[in-house]
């Protein structure tokens, strides 16, 4: 506890030396603490309010898929329990629908946990950390009766 209180004051003091120390190209003193409050997040230019902007849409939708995954879950218990006063079968229904049910909700989940980890790695990443150059590729034969190659 006392290492996360000292490490939330390292945090605080950082940012703060951040937000007096880079605007010093600004001409005056609000000038410079917005300057410096905006660069704490690298948003100086046009590139990176459209990353801030991309960012807060993307934290949004993974927001959004929280909610729906409890809200998914919580249709299927209530559906369930609509089943369990069925008279005689009811509490077979009742466990059939919820294991298929919150499966299902867990395999989306799966899904969802490789799905929007790679679109930030693929989309979001590349353009920030990527450079191209190199050379094309060029294989070294290539032979087939249905294609042909030309330069």
């Amino acid at each position: 506890m006392l290492l996360f209180f000292f490490l939330q004051w390292v945090l605080a003091l950082s940012a703060l030396g951040l937000v007096l120390t880079q605007g010093r190209a600004a001409d005056n003193w609000p000038a410079r603490l917005v300057t410096g409050t905006i660069s704490l997040y690298g948003i100086l230019g046009s590139y990176g309010t459209t990353a801030f902007i991309g960012d807060v849409l993307s934290y949004s939708r993974l927001l959004a898929l929280g909610l729906t995954t409890s809200v998914i879950g919580m249709a299927f218990n209530i559906i369930s329990g609509f089943l369990k006063d069925i008279p005689y079968a009811g509490w077979g229904l009742f466990l059939v629908v919820c294991f298929a049910g919150h499966s299902f909700n867990f395999v989306m989940s799966i899904l969802g946990a490789f799905v929007h980890p790679a679109r930030l790695i693929f989309l979001e990443f590349f353009g920030r950390f990527y450079e191209g150059g190199g050379s094309p590729f060029r294989p070294f034969g290539f032979a087939s009766s249905n294609v042909e190659l030309t330069e």
